[in-house]
């Protein structure tokens, strides 16, 4: 994005808790109904809660965030102390983004099996699986290379400590590669599903239902795919509450 505005902070606020609220009320909606209404409680629906909760997490940690500078360009930060907080935010929050987005999809992936039922063959679960631990072991490395690109990691944000920090190019590469499956994982789970629903013994309403549900990891996607090329500046720690700033909004 170009440096066209003050700052992001705003944006910020307003994206993390007008979709945090969404996270809210839909999750709630969905444990209401598995447990009270269907009496289906399973391990999809912990990993979707585990998922919510780390989303609600990490926009509170976007909105402290923002509130010490966070979106701001460092020289427009009142003082070290807030710069100090602004930058440890910034590099914290998506951690909790990338365990949100690893538990949910988990999620998807236990219901996808336990909606296929007795039709699932050996490839869907090998499939399905395979793609399942990747995606975790791909956001373990890059967590890990957001917490660990300095040793020791609050070396990140308060230079008074004695620290080392790694080349940036690796991070850079490790979080390319990782968002990119991410987005690639997306689009397979918006439309891995129509291979198989069109072939449940269920009304040609909830097909049609399921289709479109499973269809919205599209949007998904296209959010990842946004955060690939804001990935370009994931270098610039020289000025991380701005340069960061657009990526946080993607991310969340």
């Amino acid at each position: 994005m170009a440096d066209t505005k003050t700052n992001y902070v705003g944006t910020l606020y307003a994206v993390s808790w007008g979709l945090g609220s969404l996270v809210i009320v839909v999750c709630s909606a969905r444990v209401y109904g598995r447990a009270f209404v269907t009496h289906q409680i399973g391990w999809d629906d912990f990993f979707m809660v585990f998922g919510a909760i780390s989303a609600i997490i990490c926009s509170s940690l976007v909105t402290v965030g923002a509130s010490h500078g966070l979106g701001k360009h460092e020289h427009d930060i009142e003082s070290p102390h807030l710069l100090s907080e602004a930058i440890k935010y910034t590099i914290i929050a998506p951690v909790l983004s990338l365990t949100s987005s690893t538990s949910s999809k988990v999620s998807i992936f236990i219901f996808l099996i336990r909606l296929m039922g007795v039709t699932a063959k050996r490839w869907h679960l090998c499939f399905l699986w395979g793609l399942c631990v990747l995606l975790g072991l791909l956001n373990l490395f890059a967590i890990v290379l957001i917490l660990r690109f300095c040793s020791p990691t609050a070396y990140q944000w308060d230079k008074t400590l004695d620290g080392t920090c790694m080349n940036p190019n690796i991070q850079y590469y490790g979080s390319i590669v990782g968002a990119s499956y991410t987005a690639l994982v997306d689009i397979i789970l918006a439309i891995f599903p129509t291979t198989f629903i069109t072939k449940l013994n269920i009304s040609r309403k909830m097909k049609v239902g399921l289709c479109f549900l499973m269809g919205g990891s599209v949007f998904a996607a296209v959010a990842t795919i946004v955060k690939v090329y804001l990935l370009k500046d994931l270098d610039q720690h020289q000025d991380i509450t701005w340069f960061w700033a657009p990526i946080t909004l993607w991310y969340t």
